[in-house]
């Protein structure tokens, strides 16, 4: 039998009651009000996160007090649960779903998102919060489109019929521990989380459907399909929504800055500095760190506008997770170069490879 935890829900927004809770900690109803006695789920355990991944949350979580952060909030909601219920045996279906979740959270690890909590046969995670990137709103966008292809393998591997519909919605939440000290639970708690847990509801099945707010962040990098305004309940004002389509990789190319420059002052006249060097014959290198969403781009961007004539510039990049159509790092540059890279392999040709290029265009 798969260990599992009994789990009350909100009836309000479907959010997970903490035990002994009086009040939803993800919209504030009270529980009676909110809570049905009935409404109770079978819940498998939650898998394990790898151990890499673990020390990285226990770092950031020693420093995290009802800190308020921006996240990208995901909900992933399995259907067909139901009818699997009335087809298979209870243990089976429990190993089925045990097994699904797992690889639906080891798709988020793999892009150092946060299994925030089961909610019966849905799935709630963050990204940005304990762990922050600069590319966090791209990060879960790439789970969600992995999270259909884990689905359509599973129903490839079992001849099963589920479906699964996510939606993800950006902003500020507090992200906090909560609890006794000796039990702590962290999760995120506000507006955001209404609104992704809406838009997951809205979408249909096998799609993905983002908020405005995380559009805006992906919108370069993903191609999209805009659909109506979305009139949500708890919102005066409809929310604007968007299908993913696929991902777009990226076309070369420095962006401008949209906004005058301000401050950072040493540090761009530091960075011109070494490449009027560089320009001038003259070596060097800088590696520029700060914390994620402090800016690092855009001053590397003003560096090299203000670094005048004589330098011929190449970028390239890599992600500790593979991107759909990427090249390896030594083949990017090479290509910056103009040599000849080959292509790779045609989608068709392997199944792996075309699980891999489908969300490319």
């Amino acid at each position: 039998m798969i260990p599992s935890m009994q789990a009350r829900i909100c009836g309000d927004c479907g959010g997970a009651l903490p035990p002994g809770a009086k009040f939803c900690p993800q919209c504030g109803a009270g529980v009676q009000a909110a809570a049905d006695a009935s409404e109770v789920v079978e819940t498998p355990a939650v898998p394990a996160v790898p151990p890499e991944l673990a020390e990285k949350y226990a770092e950031a979580r020693a420093a995290l007090r009802g800190d308020r952060r921006e996240v990208v909030v995901l909900f992933a909601d399995l259907s067909g649960y139901t009818t699997l219920s009335e087809t298979m045996d209870p243990e089976e279906v429990s190993l089925l779903m045990h097994r699904l979740l797992g690889e639906l959270a080891a798709v988020v690890h793999k892009y150092e998102g946060y299994v925030d909590k089961y909610i019966g046969d849905a799935v709630m995670a963050l990204f940005g919060a304990p762990i922050a990137h600069e590319n966090d709103a791209e990060r879960a966008v790439l789970a969600a489109l992995e999270l259909l292809d884990a689905v359509e393998r599973k129903n490839q591997e079992t001849g099963r019929d589920l479906a699964i519909r996510v939606g993800l919605n950006l902003g500020d939440v507090v992200a906090a521990q909560i609890g006794a000290e000796s039990r702590l639970q962290y999760t995120a708690m506000g507006d955001v989380v209404n609104v992704a847990s809406r838009l997951e509801g809205r979408a249909e099945t096998n799609t993905v459907l983002i908020s405005e707010s995380v559009h805006a962040r992906i919108a370069d990098r993903f191609e999209t399909e805009e659909r109506e305004p979305l009139d949500l309940k708890g919102r005066k004002e409809p929310v604007g929504a968007y299908r993913v389509v696929r991902y777009r990789a990226a076309r070369g190319g420095r962006r401008p800055g949209t906004a005058a420059f301000g401050g950072r002052a040493a540090e761009l006249s530091r960075a011109v500095g070494l490449l009027e060097e560089v320009a001038a014959g003259r070596g060097g290198a800088l590696a520029v760190v700060a914390e994620a969403g402090s800016g690092k781009s855009r001053l590397v961007r003003e560096a090299l506008q203000r670094a005048g004539p004589g330098l011929h510039v190449i970028e390239a990049g890599f992600t500790p997770f593979p991107m759909p159509g990427a090249l390896p790092l030594e083949a990017d540059l090479q290509r910056a170069l103009g040599a000849a890279i080959p292509e790779p392999a045609a989608a068709g040709s392997d199944p792996q490879v075309a699980r891999r290029e489908r969300w490319r265009d």
